[in-house]
């Protein structure tokens, strides 16, 4: 949930209405105006979706927004948007444009390892080319997998790393359905752009009422 205090806000031109990320887009633009960006450590005692058709429609959202926002900062061809420093740049175009990539090319990575290995049950060898794409296709799996694992292990309070270790198996699975969302997110963006697909939220509350955001 981002804060921001109103001066700056009306700086930086607000934020983009038609955008469905709001926070990455309104990030952004208050970095390229000048102003530093922060985290505040404190928890929000909101729970995350545990339904799969809700989690598929939030991550939909989040990675159309994304695509958003990296199109935004770099239209007219401009790959160093002004008044960003080169640092930003960087981390703008890992963090928007290498996610999407990512979560759009994994399981077509994953069909391309599966597709070497009943070449090889087959055939007995791997031409040197289908070696050389496979090794590097397996350490940029584990790689991510390992700082995926890193930052997830990071956010989490101390007493629920051990529960968050216990599920990292399953991160392979995790990966497919963000695949899932990251396909429907690139049809929506030229189907339907500016549809926002609410996300119920569980307020960590006795309640247990839930809203819309």
């Amino acid at each position: 949930m981002p804060h921001f205090r109103r001066a700056a806000l009306e700086h930086c031109g607000a934020w983009d209405p038609h955008n469905v990320t709001e926070d990455a887009d309104l990030g952004f633009r208050l970095w390229r105006a000048g102003f530093r960006i922060g985290t505040i450590s404190r928890p929000t005692l909101e729970d995350a979706p545990t339904d799969a058709s809700i989690w598929l429609r939030q991550r939909t959202r989040w990675i159309k927004g994304w695509i958003q926002t990296w199109i935004v900062n770099t239209r007219l061809g401009a790959l160093r948007p002004r008044r960003m420093p080169l640092a930003g740049v960087l981390i703008m175009h890992t963090l928007l444009a290498g996610t999407v990539i990512c979560s759009l090319l994994f399981p077509l990575t994953l069909a391309l390892i599966a597709g070497v290995a009943v070449w090889t049950a087959f055939t007995g060898e791997i031409p040197l080319a289908l070696r050389w794409l496979t090794a590097i296709d397996l350490a940029n799996i584990a790689l991510a997998f390992g700082v995926h694992a890193a930052l997830g292990l990071r956010a989490v309070e101390p007493a629920e790393r051990w529960r968050t270790v216990r599920v990292l198996p399953m991160l392979p699975v995790y990966w497919l359905l963000m695949s899932v969302a990251g396909w429907r997110a690139l049809l929506q963006y030229f189907r339907n752009p500016f549809l926002w697909e609410k996300t119920p939220h569980a307020p960590h509350d006795p309640n247990g009422v839930k809203h819309r955001f």
